[in-house]
């Protein structure tokens, strides 16, 4: 395994998709924010949850970064291990490049590769069965 750390361009030019993507993810957490602090609900958005009542591996994401805007961690990592971690890694990421101008490069062999994608396997199945058990079943259309 390679770790290099490469000079690249300030402002990264994102695929649509990645921004529209973004985008409509920044907006449910809005209406998720807002539906939750005039109703004093907290209600799901997530499509999984409210059509079976099981929750998905990223169900708790949402309410982890508005748990990290306010600057509780512990309440972050709560809701979603891994969807925490992704946010954070995201955002340290884009400050690296936007601030120093840097991107963190990783090469990997195809055994590495194997290995990692084991590894991340196993940990989106141990960060459901976490969130599984932290949010339960619901009902369906709540």
């Amino acid at each position: 395994m390679k770790v290099a750390l490469n000079r690249v361009s300030r402002y990264p030019k994102w695929p649509r998709e990645a921004v529209l993507a973004a985008s409509i993810w920044l907006a449910m957490m809005a209406c998720a924010a807002g539906w939750n602090h005039y109703t004093h609900q907290d209600r799901s958005f997530c499509p999984l949850r409210r059509w079976t009542g099981v929750p998905c591996v990223a169900c708790g994401t949402t309410r982890a970064t508005l748990a990290l805007v306010h600057g509780d961690v512990v309440a972050a990592i709560r809701w979603n291990p891994l969807g925490t971690t992704v946010v954070a890694l995201f955002v340290l990421h884009l400050a690296l490049r936007v601030v120093a101008g840097r991107a963190v490069r990783i090469e990997l062999s195809p055994r590495e590769w194997r290995i990692a994608l084991g590894c991340g396997v196993a940990l989106l199945l141990a960060n459901w069965v976490y969130v599984f058990f932290r949010l339960g079943w619901t009902n369906p259309g709540i």
